[in-house]
């Protein structure tokens, strides 16, 4: 496998709902970054590589390694489509009793779709994985022809190998007219990994886009994973918990938080700030961003008085340490 090494994964992460596409789709815009045009999920979703990277280097066994291996496997293959179906398929089911198709949201060629498969085959090899006809105990019920992944238990610095193999070939196969430096990732919560990723990832550079709380927890209460109001606070509150402790152990020369109202009341001074972090050279054409504050204290529309009285404090350590009024 050959590889330059020159390419980064770039993680644009925060709470959700706090601008992860906005940003992504502005720095998208430049010479220096590439996108697949979704999230690309298979780094830190379950199955991942993440738990991947566990399964062989931390926590290995040959049975946990046989499983991490099938299900990964299964994930990347599941997570990109040919078809235009799946979309289809999730507009329909939006607001129904059905959930939709199971990922496959990233779109691709039928070309890229091979290249995609190609790259996952020569990851597995690399680090070493032999496919055999044989079952184990967690193999699947009347599987035809089970198949057992042997995989020894590998060095970190094997993993990391590997993975630089895997993203060189990534921006390999979604690259356009240009020689992209960091590919981007705005999984939301793959800030939230930032010290497993930071294991096997020396290279990578997270971005928290940060957005008003009560702005975020309305917009929490009309997705279809939160059932009302309470049970949006009391995940989001948990988030937070999570990003504000993981913030005190963060590096600055790989970790930093934006805010989506700075971003939007003064891009020039953002950009400019996320360029010199990712030591790429500013080219943004401010005009042509197209950025909007409608979005923009929602709240005030949707929360009456009391609530917004009642979640301020829920959420006064995170007001205090986002320095939101």
């Amino acid at each position: 496998m050959a590889n330059n090494l020159n390419h980064s994964m770039l993680f644009i992460g925060g709470t959700g709902r706090s601008g992860t596409t906005v940003l992504k789709k502005i720095l998208s815009k430049h010479q220096s970054i590439e996108t697949v045009g979704s999230e690309l999920r298979v780094f830190v979703d379950p199955n991942g590589i993440v738990d991947l990277y566990n399964s062989l280097v931390k926590i290995w066994d040959p049975f946990r390694a046989s499983s991490a291996i099938e299900q990964f496997i299964y994930f990347w293959k599941n997570s990109f489509t040919t078809s235009y179906f799946p979309k289809y398929l999730r507009g329909v089911t939006r607001n129904s009793f059905i959930s939709p198709l199971k990922y496959r949201q990233v779109k691709v060629s039928k070309l890229q779709k091979r290249m995609l498969n190609d790259a996952i085959d020569k990851f597995i090899n690399f680090i070493g994985v032999d496919r055999v006809n044989a079952t184990w105990y967690g193999t699947k019920s009347l599987s035809i022809k089970p198949q057992f992944y042997s995989c020894p238990k590998i060095t970190k610095r094997q993993f990391v190998e590997a993975i630089n193999f895997l993203i060189d070939d990534l921006v390999e196969i979604f690259k356009s007219n240009r020689q992209p430096h960091y590919l981007i990732d705005d999984t939301p919560y793959s800030i939230l990994r930032y010290m497993e990723l930071n294991e096997f990832l020396p290279n990578a550079k997270y971005i928290n886009i940060a957005r008003h709380p009560l702005d975020v927890l309305c917009s929490y209460e009309e997705q279809r994973w939160c059932h009302n109001l309470g049970d949006a606070s009391n995940r989001l509150n948990d988030v937070y918990s999570e990003l504000i402790a993981l913030e005190t152990e963060s590096q600055e020369w790989n970790y930093k938080t934006i805010k989506l109202e700075s971003l939007i009341s003064q891009p020039d001074k953002i950009l400019e700030d996320v360029c010199s972090f990712l030591n790429i050279e500013n080219t943004f054409d401010i005009t042509m961003l197209g950025l909007t504050d409608k979005s923009l204290g929602r709240y005030r529309a949707r929360l009456s008085k009391a609530e917004v009285s009642h979640y301020k404090r829920q959420f006064k350590d995170v007001f205090d340490w986002y320095q939101y009024d």
